[in-house]
């Protein structure tokens, strides 16, 4: 019975320091080195091709305000061979700062996350290589609870979406109306440029409202 006992204690001793090991070993992706970002960017068609994982979409609730103005994470990160982030900086505004924007939770845990990201490999000549991408986590201001639109027509009501790149990114806008008519307007990156008009139903227009 001494030995066997002796013997658990001994085997516990070994796990648990295992097991410390194994929580203290959670991959944590560094920020880039100077000149580490120097080779040229692929297209963001072609990040998104290789992207085997949806990037996450930040709430926050009604009423915030960014102290410095800006909403969107915007990343710049070096993909190693394997696919894998080796490091990332983040995108610092025009006046070349990172503090330039703001620190929140949901931030911090984007940065502290992004070393489980995983690319397919980027590949030249066929030979898996190290590429520099642009990533841009999306985020939202949750709205409060709507008015009660009892008794308001359906023909009054009307939406508009619009959506602002920084020179690369698409910009358009969309226009819908409570008859169902729909205006979209891509200026910039789109697929469809210019100005094409649609139509929905009125129940497509009713499911909006609801949502309003």
């Amino acid at each position: 019975m001494r030995i066997r006992f002796l013997t658990t204690l001994l085997l516990l001793a070994w796990l648990i320091p295992s097991q410390a090991r194994t929580v203290d070993s959670a991959p944590v992706a560094r920020v880039c080195a100077a000149g580490e970002l120097s080779e040229d960017m692929p297209a963001p068609v072609d990040v998104e091709a290789h992207r085997r994982f949806s990037l996450p979409l930040l709430s926050y609730p009604a009423g915030t305000k960014m102290k410095k103005g800006l909403w969107g994470l915007k990343l710049t990160l070096l993909v190693g061979p394997d696919g894998r982030v080796a490091c990332y900086t983040v995108w610092s505004g025009d006046n070349g700062v990172t503090s330039y924007m703001d620190e929140t939770p949901q931030r911090t845990a984007v940065l502290d996350s992004i070393a489980t990201w995983q690319y397919s490999p980027f590949l030249e000549n066929g030979v898996p290589v190290a590429a520099v991408i642009e990533e841009q986590v999306r985020e939202q201001e949750l709205l409060e609870d709507g008015p009660d639109w009892t008794g308001v027509p359906l023909v009054d009501f009307g939406f508009r979406l619009e959506e602002y790149g920084d020179g690369r990114e698409p910009t358009f806008s969309i226009d819908i109306r409570g008859d169902g008519s729909v205006e979209f307007n891509g200026e910039h990156a789109v697929d469809v440029a210019g100005i094409r008009r649609y139509r929905i139903s009125r129940e497509q227009v009713r499911k909006l409202v609801d949502l309003a």
